[in-house]
């Protein structure tokens, strides 16, 4: 018995737009309204080691990255009509990440750099995932017939 997908809704939709896109949002808007915006210290922590610990705002937008790239990961393991979409977008973010990269002064930094490699990593792990899924239950069809 095959399983209908539910109707395809704007809430829906917008829950295809990757979540990385966020934070290459994030950092363009930072880096507009200040171009040392990234270098702006959020807070400074004194360790038992006497190190002074400085946390930036560059870091939080790395850190933010790191966080939608794993939620990207769960949104590859989903399987649907959409998900095709949700690697379609994936892939034009790191275009658009590749693109700014190369061509806007404000995006040659190592901060924007970690962004589009995230974006990259997105992408091969989006497909990668997708794919295993796809064997796996592809596999697990094949074993019912025998």
């Amino acid at each position: 018995m095959m399983v209908r997908d539910r109707p395809l809704t704007i809430g829906r939709a917008l829950r295809q737009i990757p979540w990385l896109a966020g934070v290459l949002a994030l950092y363009v808007i930072v880096v507009l309204v200040d171009s040392t915006g990234l270098r702006g210290e959020l807070f400074a922590v004194t360790l038992p080691s006497g190190g002074v610990w400085t946390f930036f705002i560059g870091d939080l937008v790395v850190l933010l990255g790191l966080i939608a790239l794993f939620a990207e990961i769960l949104k590859a393991t989903r399987t649907s009509r959409v998900s095709v979409a949700d690697h379609a977008l994936s892939m034009l973010t790191f275009v658009v990440c590749l693109l700014l990269f190369l061509l806007w002064s404000g995006a040659a930094t190592s901060i924007f750099f970690l962004i589009m490699w995230l974006t990259v990593i997105d992408v091969i792990a989006g497909f990668t995932v997708s794919l295993a899924g796809a064997r796996r239950d592809i596999g697990l069809a094949a074993g019912d017939q025998m």
